[in-house]
């Protein structure tokens, strides 16, 4: 059961991501669309797993059928869900802090029939809650296409036990490919396995948007500019004489530190800290030019510290809105 809105069924729903406005303020038709999504992929699977091809049909969350139910959304999303597990809903115990891609899978009884519940913190973490339930299942996916799928048969009864309450513990998840190189198998692949970060450089961007997928944006070039290994190390360097006024050097000396090792007479990010920028064939590389060279060490947390501090450096204030009377 799910919310179809004015749609004639959850399988138009779920296709017709071209004509929804995913960066408006009505976050309404961007969840039926996920949800109904979310509901097809439930049906195309579990018909595969339980053998049952022509069962698991599915219901606008307005009614309620006989019969075993699975109840795709929160209560918020769901009329079904909010008259049968109300306390699911983002603002209840149960999902209350677990983040915007948090969700619960939940199974019980009700008055002799099976109801399992997959409710989201939002419309993204509910597609996850339904991935969830199917590799719960024992359905996999392994890489893109059905040839990288694995499918077990199980019976319901087997399949509906499951109770879970899940968040992610990374919040990005994904790929930055900085070219319109996807397709849609892959993206599929890259939702039901919870990943959720692609390029904005893409044309399949309202599939994106169904997914739950972010469209990242960005480049190296940022790197040359708040950690330029050639840029004037800012701080008092604590073996360096002579540094003025500088602010105290916040980092511990470098194992690596050489001093001004090209005796210019004064001290670069790369000498102050060679360890910062990448290892190749076993030298340290300051060959970061542009949005070309080599990364610096983000395994570094001194590095990504300086970085961090220098990107809220250069960064436009956030505005803030005047008290109008």
């Amino acid at each position: 059961m799910v919310d179809v809105g004015q749609y004639p069924s959850a399988a138009t729903a779920a296709a017709d991501e071209a004509h929804v406005d995913w960066t408006d303020a009505d976050p309404r038709d961007d969840a039926i669309c996920t949800s109904s999504f979310a509901a097809c992929e439930l049906q195309r699977y579990l018909r595969r797993v339980t053998g049952v091809s022509k069962g698991l049909a599915i219901a606008d969350d307005d009614s309620l059928p006989a019969g075993d139910l699975i109840l795709v959304g929160g209560p918020d999303a769901n009329r079904a869900t909010a008259r049968l597990a109300p306390d699911l809903g983002p603002t209840g115990a149960v999902l209350a802090g677990r983040g915007p891609e948090g969700y619960v899978v939940r199974s019980f009884r009700d008055r002799g029939r099976s109801i399992v519940v997959l409710a989201g913190v939002t419309r993204v973490g509910t597609l996850h809650a339904a991935y969830d339930f199917l590799e719960r299942a024992g359905v996999r996916w392994f890489a893109p296409g059905s040839v990288h799928e694995e499918v077990p048969s199980r019976p319901w009864p087997q399949v509906a036990a499951v109770s879970a309450v899940e968040s992610p513990q990374f919040v990005t998840r994904g790929f930055h490919a900085w070219e319109d190189r996807g397709d849609p198998e892959f993206f599929e692949w890259m939702a039901r396995n919870r990943l959720n970060t692609w390029c904005v450089e893409e044309d399949e961007r309202p599939l994106l948007h169904k997914l739950g997928i972010s469209l990242a944006a960005g480049g190296h070039g940022l790197t040359a500019r708040v950690l330029d290994p050639r840029a004037p190390y800012p701080y008092a360097h604590r073996r360096v004489h002579g540094t003025g006024s500088l602010p105290a050097d916040p980092y511990p000396v470098s194992p690596e530190f050489a001093g001004d090792a090209n005796h210019d007479g004064r001290l670069s990010y790369f000498e102050a800290h060679p360890e910062w920028y990448g290892l190749k064939r076993g030298r340290r590389s300051s060959n970061i030019d542009g949005d070309r060279g080599d990364n610096f060490c983000t395994s570094n947390g001194d590095a990504v510290s300086e970085w961090a501090k220098n990107i809220v450096a250069i960064s436009p204030p956030v505005p803030t809105a005047t008290p109008t009377s």
